[in-house]
């Protein structure tokens, strides 16, 4: 990977976990989060939900800066694939993609979107994308 991609991946990626933690904390909030893991069957939902919005901004900040790319880069992998694994996987979505129901306009997300991202991050915690610097 070339030091500019290597450095434009990083700080596009960190800003989509920023992204994901400022909704987080003011979309849906903390609490809206913590409710809606308790219902994919966690027993410890509000300190998984602490934990995610943490991991997110904390990690993304860490990833726009270039400051521990690598340690960042594997923990927001971590909690990406196991959002994957427990939402995606258990809906079965993997096998529908993105489906729309014309009659009542009602979309459900395929798996594209976090496949993409996560695909990013593996690469970025492989990789660091420090631009070329060891």
């Amino acid at each position: 990977m070339s030091g500019y991609a290597g450095i434009a991946l990083r700080t596009v990626v960190g800003a989509v976990y920023l992204f994901q933690a400022y909704l987080a904390l003011f979309a849906s909030t903390p609490k809206g989060l913590a409710a809606y893991i308790e219902k994919l069957g966690f027993q410890v939902h509000t300190i998984l939900a602490v934990g995610v919005i943490a991991i997110n901004g904390i990690g993304g900040a860490m990833l726009v800066i270039g400051m521990w790319a690598r340690l960042a880069a594997s923990l927001n992998a971590a909690v990406l694939l196991l959002g994957l694994l427990t939402v995606y996987v258990r809906q079965n979505v993997l096998l529908k993609g993105t489906l729309v129901d014309a009659a009542i306009g009602r979309t459900w997300a395929g798996y594209e979107y976090v496949a993409l991202l996560a695909a990013a991050t593996v690469l970025l915690a492989v990789g660091g994308g420090s631009g070329g610097k060891k």
